[in-house]
């Protein structure tokens, strides 16, 4: 539950709050006996974490005084707390990136809330900011839409009773009088987050066509790079410069409008995207399941791998680098990475295990065509974790000119979470496709995980929705089900190893999946028990792939196919849900392979 605090008025107490666990903390700018000035604002909340949503609070008060004092303290929200009109909100709105606006409960106000346009309502009582409770049955009269926050007498005593009748969003507490009285609250408030599913409607948080989630699940990692107890950068010294360039690089590119721009060109005008969203009626029949599949595999190249390719390429061209060394297992991520070189200009050497060179004979000739340089990596297993050591050596030898374009969620900071956002356009593209066909979100969202970057992307548009996240692993390389925590490849997450914490050698029919460890922030999502991570067996992907070409035409790759073989096993229990699945490749690459498995 989303818990803001108020009253803020010097940086010791917005630290105690901090600690409490509020997620946000407001400071008043209305007359009160707690109004504090934009200057005494500002030097409190740039010494916050970056993950706190700093508020101020206004009442009645011209939308540009508004927006100017947010501006000037340094704050990310406003809230509204007067008699302001649909059209004042409105212009706020479009200045603040977050407002919340606060309704009296019993109102017309309250009741005709959503006109407001704000994706917040905070619901106040009779006499707003006195602090007295109100009769919490009004509540019920409020309109169904913006997330619901519940204000007005909330204390340590009553905020679990509250929480329990109202069943809000979040609750917004008075700054506690002391730190005996914060440490009650703060005990309070992971009873009252147990207690307190979200109310129907109000679990999609849109924020009136702007980009990203308030306090997302899914939000930056940490200053160093981490989800939780997993992720961080532990690299040799001689590449932690060059982590910490791309790291303030990405940083400054992504915030860039001129940057996000010309990527999302380059993606709708060159991979070909949105991508579609297809029904499987006679396999969702089948099944008993409405089956929806995320169309990654008509994207340009055959995969989701061209999101992120094309946004690292076009970073590393505006960082001055002149070459691309990148990483392969099916060969997709090589392919793509070879066709972004081609398209920018640039050098491209890809390495790919020995045995994958091999399986995906096809993969190694498109790279070679487009004009890249293919490797073959002799050294471990000769599969993917030995071509990533090898892509990270020849980085190190050559950082002032090549760019490492790593094709997974792993990896040091920031490659986690820099691929998770070039890869968000095809989760949130899925959601509001899934919302447009159903009226929905999906009751499941499946994907394979190797290393997880398909399935981050698709699970980043759902996480702070109802939607069950399901990443399916191969039985040879469950990472998460054997939840040992190591570092690999420069990241702390699950992975394979024995008992003396060496890395063992992964196995799965597909090239792509056959990877020892997981991304560290689906590490973190398995455990905080967000997403779940079952694996299934070779045979059962070798059944779902045939399956899916039979029944509807369409030949997924094997990674794919792992995530199909899991929903058929589950599918007795999924009956009259909507399941969406990322196909997040297509099957070309895997035919050669096949016809030596079923002989056809």
């Amino acid at each position: 539950m989303f818990v803001k605090i108020c009253g803020i008025t010097n940086e010791d107490d917005a630290l105690l709050a901090v600690a409490m666990g509020a997620d946000a903390v407001g400071f008043i700018f209305a007359p009160s006996p707690r109004q504090v000035a934009a200057s005494q604002v500002y030097d409190i909340t740039r010494r916050l974490p970056p993950e706190i949503l700093t508020v101020g609070v206004f009442r009645d008060e011209h939308p540009s005084r508004v927006i100017d004092t947010v501006h000037r303290a340094g704050l990310k929200a406003a809230q509204l707390h007067g008699h302001e009109t649909p059209a004042q909100v409105a212009e706020v709105c479009a200045q603040i990136r977050w407002v919340i606006k606060v309704v009296v409960a019993g109102t017309t106000d309250a009741r005709r809330a959503a006109d407001f346009g704000t994706d917040l309502v905070m619901v106040e009582g009779p006499n707003p900011g006195s602090g007295k409770v109100f009769d919490w049955s009004l509540v019920d009269e409020v309109a169904e839409g913006p997330r619901l926050i519940l204000a007005g007498g909330l204390n340590p005593d009553n905020v679990t009773e509250a929480v329990r009748a109202v069943r809000p969003w979040g609750v917004d507490v008075a700054r506690p009088e002391g730190r005996a009285e914060g440490e009650g609250l703060h005990r309070a408030s992971p009873r009252s987050r147990a207690a307190a599913p979200s109310r129907a409607r109000r679990d999609a948080l849109r924020l009136g066509g702007r980009r990203g989630v308030l306090m997302s699940l899914m939000a930056e990692p940490s200053a160093s790079g981490r989800f939780g107890e997993f992720g961080g950068r532990f690299v040799p010294e001689t590449l932690v410069p060059a982590c910490m360039e791309l790291e303030a690089a990405f940083t400054e590119a992504w915030a860039d409008p001129t940057f996000r721009a010309e990527l999302d060109h380059v993606l709708h005008t060159y991979a070909g995207r949105p991508s579609v969203l297809t029904q499987c009626h006679n396999l969702g029949q089948q099944l008993g399941i409405r089956l929806l599949l995320k169309r990654e595999d008509l994207n340009h190249t055959g995969s989701h791998k061209i999101n992120n390719v094309l946004g690292q390429a076009l970073l590393a061209k505006r960082m001055g680098k002149r070459r691309l060394v990148a990483e392969t297992g099916a060969g997709q991520h090589g392919v793509a990475s070879a066709t972004a070189a081609a398209l920018l200009g640039m050098e491209c050497k890809v390495y790919m295990g020995a045995v994958d060179v091999e399986r995906q004979a096809l993969n190694v000739f498109r790279m070679k065509l487009l004009g890249s340089e293919v490797e073959a990596v002799h050294s471990g297993s000769r599969t993917l974790k030995d071509a990533v050591n090898e892509a990270m050596r020849d980085w190190v030898a050559t950082v002032e000119t090549s760019h490492y374009c790593l094709g997974s969620v792993m990896g040091p900071h920031p490659y986690p979470w820099m691929v998770r956002e070039f890869h968000r356009v095809l989760g949130d593209e899925a959601r509001e496709q899934c919302i447009g066909l159903t009226g929905d979100v999906p009751d499941v969202a499946v994907a394979c995980v190797g290393g997880g970057s398909n399935a981050i992307g698709l699970f980043s548009g759902l996480v702070d929705h109802r939607t069950r996240l399901v990443g399916v692993e191969p039985a040879g390389g469950a990472a998460v089900a054997r939840a040992q925590p190591g570092v690999v490849h420069g990241m702390r997450s699950y992975l394979m190893q024995d008992e003396y914490g060496q890395v063992l050698e992964a196995h799965s029919i597909s090239a792509g999946l056959d990877y020892p460890g997981v991304g560290p922030e689906h590490s973190h999502l398995a455990s905080i028990g967000r997403a779940e991570y079952p694996n299934v067996t070779d045979a059962e992907v070798v059944e779902a792939f045939q399956l899916l070409s039979r029944s509807e035409g369409i030949i997924p790759a094997l990674e794919p196919a792992h995530a199909l073989a899991w929903i058929v096993r589950a599918a007795p229990d999924l009956r009259g849900q909507t399941v969406l699945m990322n196909l997040s490749g297509r099957g070309d690459k895997d035919v050669a392979q096949m016809m030596d498995v079923l002989k056809l």
